[in-house]
């Protein structure tokens, strides 16, 4: 553990993948502390483990109310998708290349070439990720022009637009018509009616794995 880096925050579980305790960990620990006060709004997917009650009551005591992204739609309203990643990896892509050439200038060995069963190089690839991951952070998070990149972001796909509707003109989405983008003040439930759900889905660029549902609301009446 010494030798990951100490400005990236590790967790292991068996499987090795995301879980609910993982989720929730992150929650209280990372996610809360650096919240402002009063009620929040947290966009995630459809994965299964959001929905547990592990999960929704911990959103519920913190005032966090989870926005659900339907199925297939990452890639047009959710934030990271749509344009964060694209910028930090590619500082990450740059980071990485040097930190490999350095690490195989020292030791001798092509991280890049090692056989993919062996153990021991799997764990040396994660104990650099760890020094990639921090490194390519401090120059985006210090960016005045990735800053400016995240808000632009998260108001494009409103989820930081006034609740009124005042802003709606700011909506786009990649690969929708603009004039589709009715929402107004969701407060008193003004979405254009149910009819016209299926009219909007079919504007969707590509495939969409399920046809419109009300994943969403059912997840929030949950909480």
């Amino acid at each position: 553990m010494k030798r990951y880096d100490s400005r990236v925050e590790i967790k292991w579980n068996d499987s090795g993948y995301a879980n609910a305790g993982l989720l929730v960990d992150w929650i209280q620990k990372s996610l809360v502390p650096v919240l402002p006060p009063g009620p929040r709004l947290l966009a995630l997917d459809v994965a299964k483990f959001y929905s547990t009650n592990q999960v929704l009551s911990t959103l519920r005591v913190n005032d966090i109310l989870p926005s659900m992204i339907p199925p297939g739609c990452t890639r047009l309203v959710q934030p990271l998708d749509v344009s964060v990643n694209k910028s930090f990896k590619s500082i990450l892509g740059d980071i990485l290349d040097d930190l490999l050439d350095a690490y195989e200038v020292r030791h001798q060995l092509d991280l890049r070439e090692l056989n993919r069963l062996d153990s021991s190089a799997i764990g040396e690839q994660r104990i650099l990720v760890t020094h990639v991951v921090a490194q390519a952070w401090e120059p985006f998070t210090s960016s005045q022009a990735y800053k400016e990149l995240i808000v632009s972001t998260f108001r494009k796909l409103a989820l930081t637009l006034p609740m009124d509707g005042s802003c709606d003109d700011e909506l786009s989405i990649k690969g929708i018509d603009s004039s589709l983008l009715r929402i107004g003040d969701w407060r008193e439930g003004v979405l254009g009616g149910d009819e016209e759900l299926p009219a909007l889905y079919s504007e969707l660029p590509g495939p969409v794995e399920d046809e419109p549902t009300d994943v969403a609301v059912e997840y929030i009446d949950r909480v």
